[in-house]
C-alpha cells in the first residue's frame, strides 16, 4: 500500500527548496518542460505542480505557502522597516553600497536571459529594441505582447519537443471558474481601496508575464514608479538590492512596496495577487500539460518574451546607471558586482560584499 505524502510535507519540502535554491538574476531554475511553454513557469509552481500531482489543489496549495509565503512576510517587514532603516546614518553607506550593485544586477539579469539565444539575431534585435523603449518609457505590457507575435512568426521551429498526446476535450468550467473567482477577489480589493485593487493586479501581472525571473521588476518599476508613483527610484533600488538578499520569487518584491505604501493591507494585496494569478494559470493549464509542453507556438512566443525581458533589464539598468551619483569608489563597486555575477557568483554574496564594501569605502 502507497502511503499518501502529507499536506506538512509537501509544506515543507518546498520551504526547503525555496530557501536553498535563490533564483539567480535572468534564471528561473530548472523546470519541467511543461513549465518552459508558460508564460510564469517559475520555480514556484514547479514545486506547486509537484504538490498537484501528489496531493491535488490541497497540496498546490501547500507548495506555495511553503515555497513563497515565509518570503512574502519577509519582504512585507523589509517594506514596513524601510523608513526607520533610511533614518539611520550608520545605514546610509550599506545602502549606498547595495544601490551601486543594481546596475550590475541589471546587466547580469539581461546577458543571463540572452546568451541561450545569441544564436537568434531577431531576439537580439527584438531585446535591444525593448531595451531603449523600456528606458525611454514606454509601458511593458505592448512590448511583451509584440515579442510574443514576433516569436511565433519570425523564430524557427523549436527542437526536442515532446510529441503532441492524443487529442482529448478539455474542460472549460474549472479555468471560467478560476477567472470569475480572481475577479472577483479583484473587486473586492477595489471596493476596500482602488489602491489595493491595482496593487492585486500589478502583483498578479508581474508574476504572469516575468517567467518567474527578474522580468518581475521592470514590471513592477513600470507601474509602481513610473505609472502609480508609489516608490521613488532610489526606493525601488534598495528594493531590488535587498531582493537579491531574499529566497522565493522575484514577485515578492510587490509585498515589498505594498507594505510600505499601504502597510499590512498592501502586503495581503500583494499576496494575494500573485497567489491567484500563478496558481490560476496553473490549475488552468495542468490539464492540458502535454499539449502545451508539445506547441510549438508556445515555446516560441515565450522566447520572445524572455528577449523582451531581457532587454527591459538592461533597459532598467541603463536607467539606474544613468541617474545615479557616480564616483571612483561606486564604479569600482559596480564594475566587481558585475563581474562577479557574471561569474555566477550568488547574487546574496554578492548583495553582501556590496554592503560591506559600501560601509567600508562609500
Amino acid at each position: 500500500m502507497t502511503t499518501q505524502t502529507s499536506l506538512a510535507a509537501i509544506f515543507l519540502r518546498s520551504l526547503k527548496g525555496s530557501a536553498v535554491a535563490f533564483v539567480r538574476p535572468g534564471r528561473t531554475g530548472a523546470a519541467p518542460s511543461f513549465l518552459d511553454s508558460l508564460p510564469c513557469g517559475s520555480a514556484a509552481q514547479a514545486a506547486a505542480l509537484a504538490g498537484l500531482d501528489q496531493r491535488g489543489r490541497a497540496g498546490l496549495l501547500a507548495a506555495y505557502t511553503g515555497y513563497c509565503l515565509p518570503w512574502f512576510v519577509l519582504m512585507a517587514g523589509l517594506g514596513a522597516a524601510y523608513p526607520a532603516l533610511t533614518g539611520l546614518s550608520a545605514a546610509q553607506p550599506l545602502l549606498s553600497g547595495l544601490r551601486a550593485m543594481v546596475p550590475a544586477l541589471c546587466l547580469a539579469a539581461g546577458i543571463n536571459v540572452l546568451s541561450p539565444r545569441r544564436d537568434k539575431p531577431i531576439l537580439l534585435a527584438l531585446a535591444l529594441g525593448a531595451g531603449m523603449l523600456f528606458f525611454l518609457g514606454l509601458k511593458p505590457f505592448s512590448m511583451l505582447l509584440g515579442g510574443a507575435v514576433i516569436g511565433v512568426l519570425m523564430l524557427p521551429e523549436p527542437k526536442g519537443l515532446p510529441a503532441p498526446p492524443e487529442s482529448s476535450p478539455y474542460a472549460w468550467k474549472l479555468p471560467i471558474i478560476l477567472f470569475l473567482a480572481y475577479a472577483a477577489l479583484a473587486g473586492a480589493f477595489f471596493l476596500k481601496d482602488p489602491a489595493l485593487g491595482r496593487l492585486y493586479l500589478l502583483a498578479g501581472k508581474a508574476e504572469i508575464w516575468s517567467l518567474g525571473g527578474f522580468g518581475g521588476y521592470p514590471l513592477l518599476f513600470a507601474d509602481a514608479v513610473r505609472l502609480r508613483h508609489w516608490m521613488d527610484q532610489p526606493a525601488f533600488s534598495d528594493l531590488m538590492a535587498l531582493g537579491a538578499l531574499v529566497p522565493g520569487p522575484v514577485t515578492t518584491a510587490a509585498a515589498f512596496a505594498g507594505s510600505l505604501t499601504m502597510g499590512l493591507a498592501g502586503a495581503l494585496a500583494a499576496f494575494a495577487g500573485f497567489l491567484a494569478a500563478s496558481c490560476g494559470v496553473l490549475l488552468a493549464a495542468a490539464p492540458a500539460r502535454g499539449l502545451i509542453a508539445s506547441c510549438i507556438w508556445a515555446r516560441k512566443a515565450v522566447d520572445g518574451v524572455a528577449a523582451v525581458l531581457g532587454g527591459m533589464a538592461l533597459g532598467l539598468g541603463a536607467r539606474f546607471a544613468l541617474d545615479a551619483a557616480w564616483d571612483l569608489p561606486r564604479a569600482g563597486l559596480a564594475g566587481a558586482a558585475a563581474v562577479a555575477l557574471l561569474f555566477r557568483i550568488h547574487p546574496a554574496l554578492v548583495a553582501l560584499g556590496a554592503a560591506a564594501a559600501g560601509f567600508l569605502a562609500l
